[in-house]
């Protein structure tokens, strides 16, 4: 099954998250990367999701890969029921998205 949306995740030093787009943003999020201090010349295609976004995001791949709402998912992947989450297709693709509505806990 093709992503439905395609690009990366990657969490800041200051905890924000960035999402860079492999092509331009769902006309529903908009084109609107917020100025970086960074001289990359890919600075354009970034765009710093908001919660909203986030939960958007996560939402709609819960409800395309397993027909069911994120909360759902997140009730189902917390009560365990997901063992192995490599078992049943379309549940990897929607845990990796667990940290655009969780907090990302590292031990240190």
């Amino acid at each position: 099954m093709k992503p439905f949306i395609e690009g990366e995740v990657v969490r800041e030093s200051d905890g924000r998250l960035r999402f860079r787009f492999k092509k331009p943003p769902p006309p529903s999020l908009g084109n609107d990367a917020p100025e970086t201090a960074s001289s990359s010349s890919d600075a354009a295609d970034l765009h710093y999701l908001t919660d909203e976004e986030a939960w958007e995001i996560f939402d709609a791949a819960a409800r395309r890969y397993l027909k069911m709402s994120g909360k759902k998912f997140l009730r189902k992947w917390d009560a365990g029921d997901y063992p192995d989450p490599d078992a049943e297709e379309g549940v990897m693709a929607v845990v990796m998205l667990i940290p655009l509505v969780r907090p990302v806990v590292q031990d240190r």
